[in-house]
Order: structure tokens, then sequence, then C-alpha cells
């Protein structure tokens, strides 16, 4: 019976370190910023100002986005691509193939209402990657 209920109590306790490694990505990223016009433009069904989600990319899809905190528990989230979105590599303008696993990324986004409980709520406005090589 004391095994069972540890074992209960550890799941439980790595579900909630895992919630609270989520919120605090959630918490840096809700530092809403304005991106400027054009990104706002461009972003019909979204709000004017967006969520931004620092970290490291760990998957390039066709029409997506993964990435990762590399912490010590690892939270992946992803990033819906629309034709809308603006993505830049160094600073240049980039298409989404540029993109690799490791590149540094700062990803403006909204969260779709829609789709909540789909993968792909997250919307990407704007991805500005960096590659390992190069200087901020």
């Amino acid at each position: 019976m004391k095994k069972i209920i540890f074992f209960i109590l550890s799941v439980m306790c790595i579900i909630l370190l895992a919630f609270s490694f989520s919120c605090d990505s959630i918490n840096q990223g809700e530092k809403e910023s304005s991106v400027n016009s054009t990104a706002d433009d461009k972003a019909d069904t979204g709000p004017a100002k967006y969520l931004i989600n620092n970290s490291t990319i760990y998957k390039v899809e066709k029409d997506a986005v993964w990435t990762t905190t590399l912490n010590m528990l690892q939270v992946i989230t992803r990033f819906a691509v629309t034709g809308q979105t603006e993505i830049f590599l160094d600073g240049k303008p980039a298409k989404l193939e540029q993109l690799k696993p490791g590149f540094r990324v700062t990803i403006y986004y909204y969260i779709n209402p829609a789709g909540m409980s789909i993968i792909g709520s997250n919307i990407a406005v704007r991805i500005a990657a960096y590659s390992k090589y190069s200087v901020l």
C-alpha cells in the first residue's frame, strides 16, 4: 500500500514539476510585445500583441517549427507556420527550409482559440532564428 501511495505521489510531483516548467516558459513568453506593423497587417486573424517564445529549434516540418527549452526537463512546443509568417535567419529574410535543429530562435505567436484542443494552436507570426555561428 505504501509503495502505491509513494508511486502516485511521485507521479503527481513529476506532473506538477513539468507543468511549472511549462508555466515558466509561458510566463517568460507572456511579456507581450507589439510586433511592427507589417506583422500586424499580415496576421489577419491574430491580435495586435503577440506572445514571445525564446528557445532552440528542435525540429522543422513543412508547416511547423518545434522548439525546446533544453532545460533539465525538456519542454517541446509546436508552432504552426502559415504563408503570412515572416521568417528571418541571422537578421535576413529566409525560408522555413533554411532553419535547422539547434538554431536559437525567437518566435512571436498567438494562440488560435479555435485550435485549443488540437496540435497547431500556436500560430507563428514572426520567426527570428540565429545559426550556431552567428554573433548577436
